[in-house]
This record gives C-alpha cells, sequence and structure tokens, in this order.
C-alpha cells in the first residue's frame, strides 16, 4: 500500500508490520489480513542474539521455523534482534565470529525460503558503553552487503534518537524510530508504559533533525505488567481489561488496576493472591494522535511505518480502516 502525493514534493509511505513470533504459522484471520490488506513490508524477525552464560559466547537463540509459506506480493525484510548484554560480554576479539554466524544464519534461512532481500534490519537497545561493538558489527554488515545491493537499517529508541551525541549514531541507510516503550514501566504510579505523548513530546522537542533517514513503528499490542511486593516479576503479552473483568479472580483497585485474589495461572505465568496487574493498552486515539506529532515534526520524502506486531489479537482490536487512516495522517 504505497500512498504517494503529488505537491511540491512527492512521498511515499508504506505499509508494514513486525512479525515476532518464533514459527511462522497464522490463523485464517491473519493469512487473510497478509493477503489482502496491501501491505508492502514484512519485517520477520529471523533469529535472536543473546549470551549464553555457561558457554561464554554469543549464540543464535529461536531461529523461525516455517509452518506456512511467505506471502509472494509483500516484501520480507529479514530482522535480527541482539541482547544489549551480549555487546557487553563479547569480547572484541570475537566480534568478526559473531558477524560470521549472523551472516551464515541470515542466508541459511533466506535461502531455504527462496527469498530475494532488500533490507536486513538490526533491532538492539545499545548503550554507550556498547555502541563502539554495535557500530562495528554494523559496518562489517554494511561492507559485505553493499555489493550485493542490500541496505542495512537498525531500531532507535527514543533516548537515542534524542542524545545522538550520547549514543551516537548507527553506520546505517535507514533508522525505524520505535515510537514505544516510553514509560518507566518499573513504577507503580505509570498509568502506561507503552505509550504516553507528553512523555514522548520531550523526545522530540530538539531542534536538531536526525541525520539518518527514519522510518516509523507504532505499537498496537497490550500487556499485563505483574506487581509482586512492589516488584515488576513479569510481562503477559496479549492481556487486555476484557480478560479481567467479571472474573473472580481479581478485584478492581483503580484506572488499569487490579488485584489477584486468588492463585491461579494466566497467559502461562502462575499468579499468587496479593499480586497486582496493570494492564497497559494503546487507544486508537494515542496512535492518531501519535501520527500527527510525528508528521509534524518529521523531515521525510519517504517514510514506512510500521506495526508493531502482527497477531490476531492486535489486528482484530484494530482493523485495517483504521490502520490505514493512521498511515494517512503522515501524507
Amino acid at each position: 500500500m504505497q500512498i504517494s502525493c503529488t505537491s511540491e514534493t512527492e512521498k511515499k509511505i508504506r505499509k508494514a508490520f513486525y512479525f515476532w513470533r518464533s514459527t511462522f504459522e497464522l490463523t485464517p484471520y491473519e493469512n487473510d489480513y497478509l493477503n489482502n490488506s496491501q501491505i508492502d513490508r514484512l519485517y520477520l524477525k529471523y533469529f535472536d542474539i543473546d549470551w549464553n552464560e555457561f558457554s561464554n559466547e554469543a549464540v543464535v537463540i529461536a531461529p523461525i521455523q516455517f509452518v506456512d509459506a511467505l506471502p509472494d506480493s509483500i516484501e520480507v525484510v529479514p530482522t535480527v534482534f541482539i541482547t544489549n548484554r551480549t555487546l557487553l560480554n563479547i569480547p572484541n576479539s570475537e566480534i568478526d565470529l559473531l558477524y560470521i554466524d549472523i551472516i551464515n544464519s541470515i542466508n541459511k534461512i533466506s535461502q531455504n525460503q527462496n527469498l530475494t532481500i532488500n533490507e536486513i534490519q538490526f533491532d538492539c537497545d545499545w548503550t554507550p558503553k556498547t555502541k563502539l561493538k554495535y557500530f562495528e558489527l554494523l559496518n562489517q554488515f554494511q561492507n559485505y552487503y553493499d555489493h550485493k545491493f542490500i541496505d542495512i537499517s537498525a531500531t532507535l529508541r527514543l533516548h537515542q534518537y534524542k542524545y545522538p551525541n550520547i549514543t551516537g549514531i548507527p553506520p546505517v541507510s535507514r533508522c525505524t524510530l520505535m515510537f514505544y516503550n516510553m514509560g518507566e514501566i518499573n513504577r507503580k504510579d505509570t498509568y502506561n508504559s507503552i505509550i504516553d505523548i507528553n512523555t514522548a513530546k520531550t523526545y522530540l522537542n530538539h531542534n536538531n533533525s536526525y541525520p539518518i533517514d527514519i522510518d516509523i513503528a507504532l505499537p498496537i499490542f497490550s500487556w499485563g505488567v505483574i506487581f509482586r511486593i512492589d516488584e515488576v516479576v513479569a510481562l503477559l503479552n496479549n492481556i487486555s481489561i476484557n480478560d479481567l473483568e467479571n472474573n473472580q479472580s481479581y478485584r478492581y483497585i483503580n484506572d488499569n488496576n487490579y488485584a489477584i485474589i486468588k492463585n491461579h495461572y494466566l497467559g502461562g505465568v502462575y499468579l499468587y493472591k496479593g499480586d497486582k496487574i496493570r494492564i497497559e493498552e494503546v487507544k486508537y486515539s494515542q496512535l492518531l494522535e501519535s501520527a500527527e506529532l510525528l508528521s509534524n515534526t518529521l523531515d521525510y520524502n519517504d517514510i514506512t511505518i510500521t506495526f508493531f506486531s502482527l497477531t490476531q489479537n492486535n489486528l482484530q482490536d484494530l482493523n485495517d480502516e483504521k490502520i490505514n487512516k493512521i498511515i494517512e495522517l503522515f501524507n
């Protein structure tokens, strides 16, 4: 769904989704949505890179498995998540080995699926302590893929966007600004750590434009934040207030907070009487406000709007008509 408008310059706006599960198996609803909603790109998580404390090395975790075929009409962008602790622990002398491991793993999955790749994205919440190692990795990927005409992109957190002089600027073709997870999740008085427009504005209120072209990732997920003795002990994905209302296992406290009143399992996690759960959801109105804010803040002629993430629960809560209205605000 490439949207173009002609004024002084023509803007190209692409519609995309992240697929973040480790098995590519679609429900009938998801399959229908992928094939009939004019999606331009699917950012497909190929695998994670994490630090194995027992073998003392960086390892590939949860490479994607395929039950269903990828749709031919959508461009697939391999995406690799690298934990920051991997970069904290890996010696400089082993960066080359990690680079080779990642290249081989990407190539194996792409070849097995007969994919033609135009872009590869790396996702890492790097810090000032790890930026040199991460940027060295990215430089090697740029050099390897450049002659193959494959772009390298990276995700960008809001703090990395606001403070490039501290966190550094990744050596990539484009960055995807992750416009979510902007609040302090561990604070009991936080209302919604996924999205808060007033908090977001504090990250966007500087005058300097980012020196790399920016794409946008917007949240369409929900989760439950579990507190036990005032500490966060778990995050439960795809949990909404509807799951708790009229359920005798929970007692409403206030706003989006509930108390657990008897021991039970929820989303595969065992909850104890006395635990508390804060439900965090993203409203359609917040996404519209986010799109307005970003479209008025960023300078772009070419942008991809990617929604995190593609699941039946998320899509049923936010139908395609609403998704398209959000995208149109970037025109």
